[in-house]
């Protein structure tokens, strides 16, 4: 066996309740050098105290809010999509953005004219919140494989 086949040779580890896995020959050495460097304090990575983990822990992360729209008509989709989008709105620190999922549906089941929803929703929504719009998903009507649609949804990142 050559010298470089050696290196890359793969020790294989006895079944424990049942389950086999493959490690590097040498992960036992490299994990015991690893365990020394960080008792000896070389390791090039931050341990963190309970008070920074507890602070990573408590900073909000921003939520996608999301809106479904299946089995609606056009009509009471906007007034749902607007009062949704307005709620948002209001919530949102002047300055932060927040990112609405809005799922349409592909409007498999809407018959010969396709997805009403997924045509007429996402242009509604950008003329009407153009103002607040950071970036926008195109349309799910637009985004079509064979003539079916390959998404039901799109996306709307909103600043307040």
């Amino acid at each position: 066996m050559t010298k470089k086949r050696q290196d890359k040779a793969r020790a294989t580890t006895p079944p424990e309740h049942g389950v086999r896995f493959d490690v590097e020959a040498d992960a036992e050495t490299l994990f015991k050098q690893a365990i020394d460097q960080i008792g000896r304090g070389d390791a090039k990575f931050q341990i963190k105290d309970e008070t920074t983990r507890q602070q990573s822990r408590a900073k909000p992360k921003p939520a996608e809010v999301k809106i479904d729209l299946h089995g609606m008509t056009l009509d009471h989709a906007r007034r749902h999509v607007d009062d949704r989008i307005n709620e948002v709105l209001v919530g949102l620190p002047a300055g932060a953005v927040a990112t609405v999922r809005i799922v349409t549906g592909k409007g498999l089941g809407s018959g010969a004219g396709g997805g009403v929803l997924a045509r007429e929703i996402p242009a509604w929504v950008r003329d009407r919140f153009a103002r607040h719009i950071v970036d926008m998903d195109e349309s799910p009507a637009d985004v079509q494989l064979g003539g079916i649609p390959l998404r039901g949804s799109f996306r709307v990142k909103l600043k307040g």
